[in-house]
């Protein structure tokens, strides 16, 4: 069942351009749901304004982004690139939360090169869902 379900998860109905359903797993629905996750965080505001104006303000999309990293790391299982995209994702939220980066008087450029570490990992983390 499972397997058929992966064949069924990549077919496209319609001309709409290449497919972008994730690959890697034998979970096609929770993949899809990371993916929705992924593409979130993608459009926060601590992955798209300048590092430096935001970086005391994201604590939240930090514990977001550590909340996924097991379910990612469980779905990418098999995939190098995703897998080291997850642990660079892990590791700038690990700095994060052990700075106090959420706090004012927070060190930014430690800070900012903990956010920037994940908003470089949060697109590759994508490309290893979507991809073979």
């Amino acid at each position: 069942m499972a397997v058929f379900l992966t064949l069924v998860a990549g077919c496209s109905s319609g001309s709409d351009g290449p497919q972008t359903t994730p690959t890697h797993s034998a979970d096609p629905v929770q993949a899809e749901r990371l993916l929705v996750k992924v593409r979130a965080l993608e459009a926060d505001q601590c992955q798209t304004v300048a590092a430096e104006r935001v970086v005391h303000d994201c604590a939240r999309y930090v514990a977001q982004v550590a909340i996924a990293t097991g379910d990612l790391r469980a779905q990418l299982a098999g995939n190098s690139a995703g897998l080291d995209a997850v642990q660079a994702l892990q590791a700038g939220a690990d700095a994060y939360q052990q700075n106090s980066c959420d706090a004012s008087d927070a060190p930014v450029p430690t800070c900012t090169q903990a956010l920037n570490a994940m908003r470089t990992a949060l697109p590759r983390v994508e490309t290893g869902l979507t991809t073979k």
